[in-house]
């Protein structure tokens, strides 16, 4: 979208807002719409090539506002192909959410890749178990990373896999950052032994020029088929989950808005260049003073070069002054 477009484009979403307001007394309170109503609206999978701008901005008001007050989160498919373990470098929301349900958390050490490894998953169940620990809730769980937050290295799903499925482990996978990059069907070697997972989730926030919080959430199976009707919440909880729905609808909106308009292919090449810079930077390593370079995956790096400094001050002073040139 070219300058001249851009303001064209925004002077209608600034009339679309004014409008929306001056006309919010004639809209209903509560939607008539039933959940899921969206499914049979949205395409089944994201376009190959790009949309008309118009065609994604008409959809504001025919698919999202008639149930803007209530609607739940789609399951969005785009067709890409007692004492829970976590591995040290996994995401601290994790460890958050096991100190607030009151259980015990276990960190399993990783290898020289900063990955977690199937024996290093069966001895820490070995020996949980002859220490007498329960299975956290109904299944124990794992929560396997890939692309850590720190370094965004990669856990062996081919290994974690198979012992997940032979002890009776839930086996969630947080690609948070790094499942953008899973639009590319050569950056996704790390994906073996996915098909072993129950849950997978992914931020098209943090990579997918999607400038809005939202995640992604992909069940093996579906946990639940009961469906809730906010008009039966009590006032107070159902101004709080109309305010959760409604962010949740911002989301998909923002998503869908993004697909539509760069399609699949835009968005592969999107990643596959900012890859491509990563591997660049990575390549000049040598000409800095007493550092040593790190990418998760040698050339297959998930566009994150890390670096570890030793000495004095000299590498800050060669990055800082503008002596790499890619």
């Amino acid at each position: 979208m070219q300058a001249e477009e851009y303001n064209r484009r925004g002077k209608e979403l600034v009339d679309y807002i004014s409008k929306y307001l001056g006309s919010i007394r004639e809209r209903r309170v509560i939607p008539d719409v039933k959940p899921g109503y969206m499914k049979e609206l949205l395409p089944d999978s994201a376009p190959v090539e790009p949309e008309d701008w118009e065609n994604i901005f008409n959809d504001i008001e025919r698919v999202i506002m008639p149930g803007v007050s209530s609607s739940y989160l789609l399951n969005l498919r785009w067709r890409l192909s007692g004492s829970p373990l976590l591995v040290q470098s996994a995401h601290s929301s994790v460890e958050k959410a096991g100190l607030i349900s009151l259980v015990k958390i276990r960190f399993l050490p990783s290898d020289e890749n900063l990955s977690l490894r199937g024996d290093t998953l069966k001895q820490a169940i070995q020996e949980d178990r002859r220490r007498g620990l329960v299975p956290f809730l109904v299944c124990p769980q794992l929560c396997s990373t890939l692309g850590t937050t720190g370094v965004c290295a990669f856990d062996k799903l081919s290994e974690l896999g198979p012992v997940c499925e032979e002890e009776g482990l839930w086996l969630h996978v947080d690609a948070a950052y790094a499942g953008s990059a899973y639009f590319c069907p050569e950056l996704r070697w790390s994906l073996q032994g996915i098909e072993f997972s129950d849950s997978f989730v992914f931020n098209p926030s943090k990579w997918m020029m999607v400038h809005f919080d939202c995640t992604y959430i992909e069940y093996q199976r579906e946990l639940t088929n009961h469906h809730l009707n906010p008009c039966f919440f009590p006032t107070k909880v159902m101004i709080l989950i109309f305010h959760i729905r409604n962010k949740f609808v911002t989301s998909i909106s923002a998503i869908c808005g993004v697909f539509r308009e760069l399609c699949r292919r835009s968005c592969a090449d999107y990643v596959r260049a900012e890859v491509e810079l990563c591997i660049m930077g990575g390549a000049v390593q040598h000409r800095a003073v007493q550092h040593s370079t790190w990418l998760p995956g040698g050339d297959s790096g998930i566009a994150q070069i890390c670096v570890n400094g030793s000495g004095n001050n000299s590498m800050h002073f060669f990055f800082f002054n503008g002596e790499i040139t890619l």
